[in-house]
């Protein structure tokens, strides 16, 4: 592992007209199928939206992202189901986590997504694709828009979305970040 590569990323704003190699994209989609889930469920999934009259059509919904949807080479949502029927695995986890409502789980399944996207996120890093994730957008109008393109289930939501690709330019000023000391605290 590279750490120089993983300590230069940067927010992406907008990619290169590049296409990312498929091999490339299906190692990265490879990393994330094999990303760690409770007991190996993975109660989520990824949509890869490619077309770009819908990336257009979610752009009008997402305001933190229509850039990157307009650019990038590859585009996901990371997609947690709702509403899973309970068994004695997901009540033991809810008794030791203290999440008994419904909301609860799904506060809990939809921070599973996040273990897949950082894996890709690292990933892409240490093979030179810039990635990007975000949550600039207005997920219940975009569920509901995915819904009617048969694209989302009533049982799955919407968690947080990432952009792929090559950076059409360098970043410009220094990388700005609070100090380790800041940020970590050991008791």
């Amino acid at each position: 592992m590279d750490i120089q590569k993983i300590l230069a990323a940067r927010t992406i704003r907008e990619f290169k007209e590049e296409a990312i190699p498929e091999e490339d994209w299906q190692d990265l989609l490879t990393v994330a199928q094999q990303a760690v889930s409770s007991q190996g469920r993975q109660l989520w999934r990824l949509l890869q939206l490619d077309d770009a009259g819908l990336r257009q059509k979610i752009a009008l919904h997402a305001p933190g992202m229509t850039r990157q949807l307009a650019t990038a080479d590859k585009f996901i949502f990371f997609i947690a189901k709702k509403g899973i029927e309970r068994d004695e695995h997901i009540d033991r986890l809810a008794g030791a986590i203290g999440i008994f409502t419904e909301e609860g789980l799904d506060g809990w399944l939809a921070r599973q997504t996040f273990i897949p996207l950082g894996q890709m996120l690292l990933a892409a890093g240490q093979i030179g694709i810039q990635a990007c994730a975000m949550e600039g957008f207005d997920r219940f109008k975009i569920e509901a828009l995915l819904i009617k393109q048969d694209l989302l289930q009533a049982d799955e939501q919407l968690v947080v979305a990432a952009a792929f690709g090559y950076q059409e330019e360098a970043a410009k000023g220094e990388k700005v970040r609070k100090s380790l000391g800041d940020l970590f605290t050991k008791y």
